[in-house]
């Protein structure tokens, strides 16, 4: 069995964890938001199961989060993406979004003074959508696409619906 330990000693099972995050709204909206605008906010394809793996063992996958979290935190998404940086300084750019926002969404800080690798994977969900949500109000980039969407005949509302991965012996 493997055990994670948190910053307040709570003593949490892998397995119980994998069970709140599979089972997490959360984390299927990260997953769909990311999906629509991924050429918005430049966002490198990922899977769910590759999003699931580094929620539930974010130190070995510090690459991978860096990166989404730094394009859903920085204010231009045209900016130029330098991996090395961002891997240094991912952390410390969250504390302070989350610093300046959380209270927008919860009534207690997230990270509640732990690091990022100390927090429940259904947790790290929800700070990711935190950030999908702000993205929302504050990139132009995604409310250019999505003004688009509105205001071209040809660019409909459909395009912000991912299309099925597959059907059912039922069709659906």
């Amino acid at each position: 069995t493997i055990v994670i330990v948190t910053m307040a000693s709570q003593v949490l099972d892998y397995d119980e964890q994998l069970d709140e995050l599979r089972g997490a709204y959360e984390f299927a909206q990260v997953c769909h938001f990311c999906r629509i605008f991924q050429a918005a906010l430049k966002l490198r394809s990922f899977s769910a199961d590759r999003l699931e793996a580094s929620l539930m063992r974010p130190l070995e996958n510090n690459k991978f989060l860096s990166e989404l979290h730094v394009r859903l935190l920085r204010p231009d998404a045209d900016a130029p993406f330098n991996e090395f940086e961002a891997e240094s300084k991912w952390e410390g750019m969250l504390k302070d979004k989350l610093n300046a926002q959380y209270g927008e969404i919860w009534e207690d800080h997230p990270l509640n003074d732990s690091p990022y690798a100390f927090i429940t994977a259904k947790k790290r969900a929800e700070i990711l959508l935190a950030l999908c949500e702000w993205r929302l109000h504050e990139c132009d980039s995604v409310r250019a696409a999505i003004k688009a969407s509105v205001e071209n005949d040809e660019y409909t509302a459909d395009c912000l619906r991912e299309d099925p991965i597959g059907v059912d012996s039922s069709g659906r």
